[in-house]
């Protein structure tokens, strides 16, 4: 797709209706005056990630261009939920680019894109207009292991390394809770952090990385 086909994507007679969200209100004020500038349809905005479930159901936008940070303090559920009640709405984060790599290997999985805030104003709307046309926009690509002396290097506790060798046997939450004798909270708690650390979104990811270091991995 081209870039006059992308032009012509998103909503009635090419239109594409964007929500903001940023915690910063000069970031957002800024981001919402270049859009309008550009012909970019804003229906809403918010600077409070807690509000940025509401703000979503009450405008329905065919684009959420949200801040990096301000995406992962969104819930899961959240997302979830954005994705089932509004399969059509696209989400494009904008991140710092010291942070980009790391923000975007913590990201949903329903992000399509980001966009540094050291690119051109170009790059934005193309983006944004990619993402509107239902493709992936670029994303960063961090590494969770890194090497240091030629050995692996791992941020888990002894007992998160535990749960991860656990996920890598095909053990669920709650055979690890009766296992290790910990609430399946805990252990759910415990598996966030994992994810978290090394930068996974799912369960699969833990098990490949588990599996793939061979056992090897230090605190």
């Amino acid at each position: 797709m081209n870039q006059d086909n992308l032009a012509q994507s998103g909503g009635a007679n090419g239109e594409i209706r964007v929500t903001v969200a940023d915690p910063k209100k000069l970031n957002l004020e800024a981001l919402m005056a270049l859009l309008k500038l550009n012909g970019i349809r804003i229906v809403g905005s918010t600077s409070d990630p807690s509000d940025v479930p509401a703000v979503v159901r009450d405008t329905m936008p065919d684009v959420l261009l949200i801040d990096a940070r301000m995406s992962i303090e969104v819930a899961d559920e959240s997302w979830a939920r954005f994705k089932s009640q509004f399969p059509r709405m696209q989400t494009l984060l904008v991140a710092d680019p010291e942070t980009a790599a790391r923000l975007a290997a913590l990201a949903p999985p329903e992000v399509r894109g980001m966009v540094q805030r050291n690119q051109k104003a170009d790059d934005l709307l193309l983006a944004l207009r990619t993402v509107a046309s239902g493709r992936m926009w670029d994303m960063p690509i961090r590494r969770p292991i890194q090497k240091t002396r030629g050995r692996k290097m791992s941020p888990l506790s002894p007992r998160e390394r535990d749960i991860a060798m656990l996920i890598s046997q095909g053990y669920s939450n709650r055979e690890i809770a009766q296992r290790l004798e910990l609430s399946e909270q805990s252990v759910k708690n415990i598996v966030s952090r994992i994810l978290r650390k090394h930068g996974f979104r799912n369960r699969t990811q833990i098990a490949l990385w588990r599996l793939a270091s061979g056992g090897d991995e230090e605190a």
